[in-house]
């Protein structure tokens, strides 16, 4: 053992981050850590840092709790691979304290607070030694007050390795030196299949070739090896019309089939002559006709008559009505035929009917009928699509009768109506309709457009 000596160096700072221990050491040997290594005539640092607690109740498996005054560091023990004693000195290092200004004495570090040691120097002794830090903790006993109890930290080990000898440290390389501790890449070889005198290694046919180097020696195969000597029959080579990474030798339009392997033909999937093997699109996709599908039937045909329903013309289909229209192919009830009622545009006139001539004609009326119509009918609005209002004369009741056009069908009636009348025609389908107005002075008939809704 030998006393702390103080050297010259900076000093240490004590700023460890322990978390909330409230004693610690590190290096802490009781975990396996130890000082760090050194090399023989090369500066060496390294920091002992220590957490004092206030009380030994700090310390682990402390048999009694008594404040801690302080802890003073005694001495170190350094022991050498054969058993000899050395000083820290002798090994070319010194320790430094560093108790922050807390007390007279340097190795004194007082309780409650952190401390560090710097161990620094040039070593100048090669070795692995075990070490211990002897130190003396200071607590105050009720009634007999200071007493010293030792506490040492046991467990260090200090490596101090020799100087490198910078060298070629592998053991093929023509240059190898044995005593090179430290590779400095200079290393040298011989050239494949020679020793490094430059002789062959093996010439067993005797062609001034090292030992022949088997693979494919075709220039043009994919595995070509300049290195080799002997063809081995393992040359590769690249498929037709790639290259030996697989690529086309020629690719015009840059879609990764080759020219000679490109398949004409419609790729465009929506035409109805798609092809699936091609891969050039030569302009020869056909596509169906608007409305229809491939096979030209109709995509829409409700009706089933077909004619798609995109394409159907509403009107009177009938060949024998007076209205009869030849492009018409879905018939909207319009058709007229001789005998159907109708109107003729004359109030003066009753039971219209077209007539052989497809002319609309009625029978004249009675007086009565005149001073109906100047009652004050009236009809809105016309066409009509939801609700057709009927104007009717005040103090008198009167019969409404509505009659399709097509056939003289009653589609509706009301009775005893009188005033304006709102007549819910919503129901009704698209067409023409002839309203019926009939009072104490004649009939009234009026034609009414129902539009689509």
């Amino acid at each position: 053992m030998c006393a702390v000596t103080v050297g010259g160096w900076a000093q240490c700072t004590a700023d460890f981050d322990f978390g909330d221990a409230e004693f610690g050491i590190s290096p802490n040997p009781a975990i396996g850590e130890t000082f760090v290594d050194g090399t023989v005539n090369q500066p060496y640092t390294e920091t002992i840092h220590v957490l004092i607690p206030a009380s030994t109740a700090g310390i682990p498996d402390s048999p009694i709790e008594l404040p801690l005054d302080s802890v003073v560091l005694d001495s170190i023990l350094l022991i050498g691979e054969m058993g000899e004693e050395f000083t820290t000195l002798s090994v070319g290092l010194t320790l430094a304290p560093n108790n922050n200004g807390d007390s007279g004495n340097p190795n004194a570090f007082l309780g409650g607070g952190q401390y560090c040691a710097a161990l620094e120097g040039t070593p100048d002794t090669v070795g692995v030694f075990t070490g211990a830090i002897y130190t003396t903790a200071w607590v105050t006993v009720p009634f007999l007050g200071a007493n010293a109890i030792p506490f040492p930290f046991e467990g260090y080990t200090l490596t101090i390795n020799p100087e490198p000898v910078p060298g070629c440290t592998d053991m093929m390389a023509c240059n190898f030196n044995a005593e090179a501790t430290e590779d400095d890449g200079s290393c040298t070889y011989p050239d494949p299949l020679y020793d490094c005198d430059g002789n062959c290694l093996n010439d067993t046919d005797g062609d001034g070739i090292c030992e022949e180097v088997p693979g494919c020696t075709d220039e043009t195969a994919c595995n070509y090896d300049p290195v080799a000597t002997e063809d081995d029959m393992s040359c590769a080579y690249a498929e037709q019309f790639l290259d030996c990474d697989g690529n086309c030798l020629m690719d015009a339009d840059g879609d990764g089939v080759c020219d000679e392997l490109e398949v004409a033909g419609c790729t465009d999937e929506s035409a109805c002559n798609y092809d699936e093997t091609a891969t050039d699109d030569d302009g020869s996709c056909a596509f169906a006709a608007e409305y229809y599908d491939c096979d030209g039937a109709c995509l829409n045909d409700e009706d089933m008559d077909g004619v798609c329903d995109e394409l159907e013309v509403a009107g009177c289909t009938n060949v024998y009505a007076c209205n009869f229209d030849q492009t018409a192919t879905d018939d909207d009830g319009s058709c007229l035929v001789v005998g159907d009622a109708c109107d003729d545009g004359d109030d003066m006139t009753e039971n219209d009917m077209i007539d052989d001539n497809c002319e609309c004609t009625g029978e004249e009326i009675v007086d009565g009928v005149e001073a109906l119509r100047l009652a004050g009918l009236d009809l809105f609005p016309n066409p009509a699509s939801d609700v057709l209002n009927v104007v009717l004369a005040s103090g008198a009741s009167y019969d409404l009768t509505l009659v399709s056009v097509s056939g003289q069908r009653i589609v509706a009636m009301q009775t005893m109506a009188t005033g304006q009348v709102a007549w819910d025609v919503a129901h009704l389908p698209a067409g023409a309709y002839l309203l019926q107005v009939r009072g104490e002075a004649g009939l009234v008939v009026r034609q009414v457009m129902l539009g689509a809704r």
